[in-house]
């Protein structure tokens, strides 16, 4: 393997990583909001 291959498969690594990262903390937001909406609509009542 050339040293490209390699800085590709490094590219390729992180990029899927960062993309692991974001979702995962994507889905962490919207539990957090669902989890307050709750709280607000049972305070409501």
């Amino acid at each position: 393997m050339t040293s490209v291959d390699y800085s590709k498969m490094d590219l390729f690594g992180v990029t899927v990583l960062y993309l692991v990262i974001v979702t995962s903390l994507c889905c962490c937001q919207c539990k957090i909001m669902r989890c307050q909406l709750k709280i607000n609509l049972n305070s409501c009542k």
